[in-house]
């Protein structure tokens, strides 16, 4: 990604978070998480934000998939809230949206593990979506 948005880096290694921010400024408004042992998310200047969260001990195919729908809902929710709060005075907070997405699915994916546990398929981690969504922001009555 760093070549492909130009950040050059004279020769020199930089440290993993800096090289996620550097990504970051230089998209200019994009986004970027990065999946790992810790989900890093990084938005322009802002400082990165660290999911920590355990999620479960295997990671399954499709995982990254249900944290990119994830997150896309959670972008939608995060636009639309912006739009009814004044739009431009009150930009969506899509960094935050991306954390809430990674802690979400992590959630998910315990909980998904700790009923199949090594056959945890990405269907299964969907179907805890909601429950891991409720006990985080539980619906008013």
């Amino acid at each position: 990604m760093s070549r492909a948005l130009g950040v050059r880096w004279c020769g020199m290694r930089a440290a993993h978070l800096s090289v996620l921010t550097m990504n970051a400024c230089a998209a200019q408004g994009a986004t970027i998480v990065q999946k790992g042992r810790v989900d890093l998310i990084a938005a322009g200047d802002a400082p990165v934000m660290r999911c920590t969260v355990h999620g479960s001990p295997r990671r399954c195919g499709g995982q990254g998939d249900v944290l990119a729908g994830t997150t896309g809902v959670f972008a939608a929710w995060a636009v639309a809230a912006a739009q009814r709060s004044g739009g431009a005075e009150a930009p969506p907070n899509l960094q935050l949206a991306a954390y809430t997405a990674s802690l979400v699915t992590r959630g998910a994916a315990a909980k998904a593990f700790a009923t199949r546990k090594r056959s945890m398929v990405a269907g299964d981690l969907i179907h805890e979506l909601g429950g891991v969504l409720e006990c985080i922001a539980p619906l008013a009555a």
